[in-house]
Order: structure tokens, then C-alpha cells, then sequence
């Protein structure tokens, strides 16, 4: 999944039936892109499609013939476009385009917002919203506790049926927010749901003289240290 939470993901393709088939992955798609909510559209009328040449390729092939080429390509309608999508092959001026020589490039109308960005293929364009904002600061914090905690486990020599407690504590450093502690008591059952045991916070005193088996210190981007023990 991705490191950095996607705060909403679009998924545009004009089939119902795909919609359907995707809707039925929908909780598979966001523990693993960590995606806080998806929708979906059928209206794909605002995506542009273009022609975009291999000038290197035709350029041996067409010789003289290359600029009417061209300017035979930026003509081509959308459902012209949309077709060589599909089919991978069009005549133009007499000569026959392969998807080697020309491909097509694919943008949705009207999205100006510098955090969302957009991949797509011949039937599906998919806009993914990077917005930042502290929702997704806690989600990716808590993420990353809960794989140095799986990895802490591993490390040791844990099996998952062991029976062991896990605590977590933070250790002010220079320039404390207060974020990360914060974080924990927020994102504590998710941490909790990933890592399969219940995360306690705390000192590790507090576990009334057990065993340390591991211990790891977390301090990202230099603000809080984190032990977890």
C-alpha cells in the first residue's frame, strides 16, 4: 500500500458492469492504497484524449510525409482517438499508425488542483486526491508504528500466536509538538487492528516486571522520540 494516505480516490469508466466488478474490491482497494474514501463516475465526457507521435520512430518511416502525419493526428476526433485506443492501429495520409508510433494521452477537463493526479488506461482514467491535511498526518504515523511494530516482532524471533504485550511511550525530544503522543491516543485502535494484539500506552514499567523481548525507537522527522517496547 502506499506510504502517505490518499484522502479520496475516482475511479471513471463509462460500463456499469466494470463499476460493479470494482465496487466489489472497494474495501481491498483502500487498506491497500490506505485511501480514505472512493467514488466512482460513469460520465467520462470531461476526459481529453490527444495523439502523442514517436517522432524518433516515424521520423526513419514518414521521412518528408511527417508533418501532414502530424498534423493529420492533432485533427483526429475523440472517437477517433478512442478507437485507435482500442484497436492499436489507424491509416493516416496513406500510412498505417501502430500503437509503437503513436499513443494517446489521456486528462481530465477542469482539474487545476496541484494535489490531485490522474492514470489511466483506454477505458478507466482514475484521479487520486493527495491533499494533505492532519486526518491523513495520523494515518500515515500510525501506519508506520504499526510496521516497525510487525517488524520489531519479527525480529525477535515472535510468532504470531505468541502471547506477548506490546507497549508504546513517547520521550519529548527538542522541538515536542506533542503530535506523535497525540497520535497514539487517537489512532490507538487502528495501530491495535493492524499490529493483531492491543497496543498499551505507556511506560514499559507498567507491564509489572515482564520480560523486554524488543524495544525500538521511533523519532520521525526529528520531533518526538518514540520507544516501543
Amino acid at each position: 500500500g502506499l506510504k502517505t494516505p490518499l484522502r479520496a480516490l475516482v475511479v471513471m469508466n463509462s460500463s456499469q458492469d466494470f463499476v460493479k466488478d470494482v465496487r466489489l474490491l472497494q474495501e481491498y482497494i483502500q487498506e491497500e492504497l490506505n485511501v480514505l474514501s472512493v467514488a466512482y463516475r460513469t460520465d467520462t465526457n470531461n476526459v481529453a484524449l490527444s495523439a502523442l507521435l514517436n517522432f524518433k520512430l516515424l521520423g526513419q518511416q514518414l521521412g518528408k510525409d511527417m508533418k501532414q502525419v502530424k498534423q493529420a493526428a492533432d485533427e483526429l476526433s475523440q472517437d477517433e482517438l478512442a478507437e485507435f485506443g482500442r484497436s492499436g492501429s489507424i491509416s493516416l495520409c496513406g500510412h498505417h499508425i501502430t500503437s509503437e508510433a503513436m499513443t494517446v494521452a489521456r486528462r481530465v477537463e477542469s482539474l487545476n488542483d496541484p494535489n490531485l493526479e490522474t492514470f489511466g488506461d483506454a477505458e478507466t482514467m482514475v484521479i487520486m486526491d493527495f491533499t494533505p491535511d492532519e486526518e491523513l498526518a495520523q494515518m500515515a504515523l500510525a501506519r508506520e508504528v504499526a510496521n516497525r511494530i510487525q517488524r520489531l516482532r519479527k525480529r525477535v524471533g515472535l510468532l504470531p500466536e505468541d502471547d506477548v504485550q506490546i507497549w508504546a511511550s513517547v520521550v519529548p525530544g527538542l522541538k515536542c509538538t506533542g503530535a506523535l503522543g497525540q497520535m497514539l491516543e487517537t489512532r490507538r485502535d487502528d495501530i491495535s487492528r493492524s499490529i493483531r494484539r492491543e497496543l498499551r500506552i505507556g511506560a514499559v514499567e507498567q507491564a509489572g516486571g515482564m520480560e523486554v523481548l524488543g524495544e525500538e525507537e521511533f523519532i520521525p522527522g526529528g520531533d518526538d522520540g518514540e520507544r516501543i517496547l
